[in-house]
């Protein structure tokens, strides 16, 4: 896992800026060809299954996944043979390889640092659970039309959205034309990095920015949207898995608590609230004592 979250830590970024720095061993070199074979050997899973697809499927029938989907269309714009374009295959595995890693290390990682969060608090966990039974019951699924009516669910997830800072340093912009802001000029191709967690924990804009308190997302027991709250980004270029995301984290949080409790591995020791130093912002790993709800 260290190996294959290379680029995404500080000294990836410096390779990526200047990539001379790859060949100067130890600091850079082993880790850089480490994460490098790793990549190599998914692209090549992801590969493998595009061309799986493409011979057992039939493409008169609906799609099963979006490889198969991705195919059918490929077909009929004519990209079959073709090597580069919005339908060829590259961009059919580079779609896979998205939603093979930023598709899950930045869900799980947000689901796993809320359970942390709620181990660590056994109140809200009651409340979180009290409210699904009381409006969806124990045995129902929660689905995505239960969400306007769980406002404690939907707080919950506002609150690990702000207070984890899942990605630590944004993705590169750059500047096209000289560009004025609140009386400053930006030059024309400035690289330009959005920094989110000068807002998300500013005490300017949240109380006590560092508690974790889904309760300040609800006014007279409703949620409240908070535009401040950006972990997808903002504009055209924010993230194109928002709405995935979001309904991953709705289905995933309310069914597991829902069903289950969770608490520390041992009574009056709470795990820490510890991160690494990777680019996706996780949590220490941790061990949890989980309980069902029906017992």
């Amino acid at each position: 896992m260290e190996n294959g979250t290379f680029f995404l830590s500080p000294l990836g970024l410096l390779v990526e800026l200047w990539p001379g720095f790859r060949h100067l061993d130890p600091i850079f070199g082993y880790s850089y060809k480490k994460s490098r074979e790793l990549g190599e050997k998914i692209e090549s899973f992801a590969i493998k299954e595009v061309q799986k697809h493409r011979e057992n499927m039939n493409f008169d029938a609906e799609p099963r996944d979006y490889i198969e989907a991705f195919l059918i269309e490929q077909k009929k714009q004519g990209y079959e043979n073709i090597k580069q374009g919005e339908w060829s295959d590259k961009q059919l595995v580079s779609a896979v390889l998205d939603l093979f890693g930023a598709g899950t290390e930045t869900t799980s990682t947000t689901i796993r640092t809320f359970i942390l969060y709620m181990i660590r608090d056994p109140n809200l966990q009651d409340v979180l659970y009290n409210e699904i039974i009381t409006v969806i019951g124990d045995d129902k699924p929660i689905t995505m039309n239960d969400q306007q009516s769980l406002p404690f669910l939907q707080a919950c997830i506002q609150e690990i959205q702000r207070i984890l800072v899942l990605v630590k340093m944004n993705l590169q912009h750059k500047t096209l034309d000289d560009v004025f802001l609140e009386g400053y000029k930006i030059p024309k191709d400035t690289n330009i990095v959005g920094q989110f967690q000068s807002i998300h924990l500013d005490d300017d804009c949240f109380s006590n920015p560092k508690e974790f308190n889904p309760f300040r997302h609800l006014k007279n027991g409703k949620f409240v949207k908070n535009d401040l709250i950006t972990p997808f980004s903002v504009g055209k270029r924010s993230c194109l898995g928002e709405g995935l995301a979001k309904m991953e984290l709705v289905l995933f949080i309310g069914n597991l608590f829902q069903k289950f409790k969770f608490l520390a591995e041992n009574d009056g020791e709470l795990p820490p609230i510890k991160f690494g130093k990777a680019m996706i912002n996780a949590p220490d790993a941790f061990k949890t004592r989980v309980f069902s709800r029906k017992q």
